[in-house]
C-alpha cells in the first residue's frame, strides 16, 4: 500500500512539474488560471486539499496513535486547507503569500493548544492490537487522500489542459492568421514610399494599415482603420473591412462614395455596440492627394518646405453607427520630401504614472525632429517614445507616407 501510495506521489509531482514548465512564467499562468472554469478550479482545489489532508494521519502515525478523533480531523483540514491557501494566492496575487504564512504559522502553534495529545498507550497485548489497527486505519486514510488527490489532479490536467491547449490553438491560429492581414509594409509605388505597422495590444488587434495601388501603380489608396474593442471580435470585423476594401479597390471609387458603401457594409454585419473609425489617402495626380476621415485622429503632415506638420481634418462620424450616411473627401498638396503619418489612438492614448496622455503634440514633435530620417527609423522612434512615455493599452498603428521626387 506504502509502495502503491509513494508511485502515485511520484506520477503526481511529474504532472505537476510538466506543467510548471509549459506555464512557466508568470504572464503564462495568468492566462491558463484566467480561461479555467469554475469546475477546473474546484477540482483543482479539491486535489490538493486531499492530497495534504494526508498530513493528518501521517501525524497521528508518529504520535503512535495518542491523536484523538477530532485531532485527527482538525490537523487534516489544517493541512489540506493551508495547501489550498498557498495555492490560491500563488497563482492569485502572490504579495499576500507573507500574511497566509504568518496566519499559517500562528494557527500551527495554537493548534497543538486546543487539542492536547492523549496519554501514552500503555503497551500490552491489547493495547498493541488497538495500535496497530489504529496505525492501520491511518495508512488507509494516506492512501486514500492520496488516491483522490491524484485522481482529481489527473482529471483536472485531461479536462482543463485539453481545453486551454484547444483554446490556445484557436487563438495562435487567429494569430497567424491577424498577421497575413496585417503584414508590415514596406514598399514604393511610382514617386511615393511607404511604411507601417500594426502591433496588436493581445493575441488578436482590430487595427488595420493598407496600401493598395491600381489602375496599374498610376495611382494609390493607402487606409488605416481602427475598430472598437480588443480581441478576436474586433479581429473579425478587421478582416471584413479589409476584404471589402480590397474589392472595392479592384475599381475604385472616390472616397466619398467609397466610405458611403463601407458604413452601410458594415453596418448591417457588425454588433450594435461595435464601430471602425478610419482614414484614407488616395493618390490623383502628381501633385494633388484626395484624403478622408471617419472619426479618425487628423493625419499629420511635415512639410519640406517649411520644416511645420500641418493637420489635415475632414470632421465625420465612425463607420458603422448609423446607415445611409454620406461621406466627404477634401484635398492636399504633397511635395516632394513631404512626409504624411496616419496613425490609431493606441499610440496618443498612452498614459504616465501620472495620468498625462501621451497625446498629439509629442507626435507632432517626434515627427518634426526625425522627418527627414528613413520611414523605418520614424517610426521606431514614434513607437519608443510611446513607450517610454508608458504602458500601451491598446493596439498601436501607423503608416507614414513620403513623396521621393
Amino acid at each position: 500500500m506504502a509502495e502503491l501510495s509513494t508511485r502515485g506521489l511520484q506520477r503526481t509531482w511529474r504532472r505537476l512539474g510538466a506543467l510548471t514548465r509549459v506555464f512557466g512564467s508568470r504572464a503564462d499562468q495568468r492566462q491558463f488560471w484566467q480561461t479555467t472554469t469554475r469546475g477546473g478550479r474546484i477540482t483543482i482545489g479539491l486535489g490538493i486539499f486531499a492530497l495534504f489532508a494526508s498530513l493528518g494521519f501521517l501525524t497521528d502515525v508518529t504520535e503512535l496513535g495518542r491523536s484523538s478523533l477530532p485531532r485527527v480531523i482538525l490537523v487534516s483540514l489544517f493541512s489540506g486547507g493551508g495547501a489550498l491557501a498557498f495555492a490560491a494566492v500563488a497563482f492569485r496575487n502572490i504579495r499576500w503569500m507573507p500574511a497566509v504564512v504568518a496566519v499559517y504559522i500562528l494557527l500551527a502553534v495554537l493548534l497543538p493548544r486546543l487539542l492536547p495529545l492523549q496519554p501514552p498507550i500503555v503497551v500490552d497485548r491489547d493495547a498493541a492490537a488497538g495500535l496497530e489497527s489504529r496505525m492501520r486505519a491511518d495508512v488507509l486514510g494516506v492512501a486514500f487522500c492520496i488516491a483522490a488527490g491524484y485522481a482529481l489532479f489527473v482529471m483536472f490536467f485531461t479536462r482543463e489542459g485539453s481545453r486551454y491547449y484547444a483554446l490556445h490553438t484557436e487563438l495562435s491560429l487567429a494569430r497567424a492568421i491577424h498577421r497575413e492581414l496585417v503584414p508590415p509594409i514596406s514598399r514604393q509605388i511610382g514617386d511615393y514610399e511607404f511604411h507601417g505597422v500594426s502591433i496588436p495590444s493581445g493575441e488578436v488587434g482590430g487595427d488595420l494599415v493598407d496600401v493598395v495601388d491600381h489602375d496599374e501603380g498610376a495611382a494609390w489608396t493607402a487606409y488605416v482603420t481602427d475598430v472598437s474593442g480588443h480581441g478576436v471580435p474586433s479581429g473579425v470585423l478587421m478582416g471584413m473591412i479589409k476584404s471589402a476594401m480590397r474589392m472595392a479597390l479592384v475599381s475604385p471609387a472616390p472616397l466619398e462614395a467609397l466610405l458611403d458603401r463601407l458604413n452601410d457594409v458594415l453596418y448591417a454585419l457588425k454588433p450594435p455596440q461595435m464601430y471602425a473609425t478610419f482614414a484614407a489617402i488616395r493618390r490623383d495626380d502628381a501633385a494633388q492627394l484626395a484624403f478622408t476621415l471617419a472619426g479618425h485622429l487628423p493625419i499629420l503632415c511635415w512639410r519640406a518646405a517649411t520644416g511645420t506638420v500641418e493637420e489635415l481634418v475632414v470632421g465625420q462620424v465612425p463607420l458603422g453607427i448609423l446607415p445611409g450616411r454620406s461621406f466627404e473627401a477634401s484635398r492636399t498638396t504633397c511635395a516632394p520630401g513631404d512626409v504624411m503619418l496616419v496613425l490609431t489612438d493606441g499610440l496618443t492614448e498612452v498614459f504616465d504614472a501620472g495620468d498625462e496622455e501621451f497625446g498629439m503634440e509629442r507626435v507632432r514633435g517626434v515627427l518634426a525632429a526625425h522627418a527627414k530620417a528613413p520611414l523605418a527609423e520614424i517610426e521606431l522612434k514614434l513607437l519608443a517614445a510611446a513607450r517610454a512615455h508608458g504602458t500601451p493599452h491598446d493596439d498601436q498603428s501607423l503608416i507614414l507616407i513620403r513623396r521621393v521626387s
